[in-house]
């Protein structure tokens, strides 16, 4: 088991998402990966704190366009300036739209462990 001091080294992340067990998932995936997680699962219980990364779904209100992804993408950054934000979504039309959405990242569900780790320390340290 890392330390507090590795979890500190490798980055705290904000994990959202409306399905409180994928959330619970992303957590145990990034915690056993060295990360410290804290967990989300809408807009009324975004935290107050300082993070290194933000891994998200589109959730579920906003899933079916562009234009309200980004809008929900926007609300979730301006609370977290300059933190990138990495999405965990469904939704294939989403994958290589990561420009368009104004994020770091995209990771396609079911995710592969490895990919959505090595998502996370690539925002991290880019």
């Amino acid at each position: 088991m890392l330390t507090s001091d590795a979890h500190a080294e490798l980055g705290r992340v904000l994990a959202i998402d409306d399905d409180e067990a994928l959330a619970d998932l992303i957590r145990v995936v990034l915690e056993d990966a060295g990360h410290e997680v804290v967990v989300a699962t809408g807009r009324r219980d975004l935290p107050d704190a300082v993070f290194d990364c933000i891994v998200t779904d589109l959730l579920s209100l906003s899933a079916y366009s562009h234009d309200d992804a980004r809008r929900w993408l926007l609300s979730v950054a301006g609370g977290y300036p300059n933190v990138p934000i990495i999405v965990v979504t469904a939704h294939g039309e989403a994958r290589g739209q990561h420009v368009r959405l104004g994020v770091h990242g995209v990771v396609m569900k079911p995710f592969d462990v490895d990919e959505l780790t090595e998502a996370v320390r690539e925002a991290i340290t880019s």
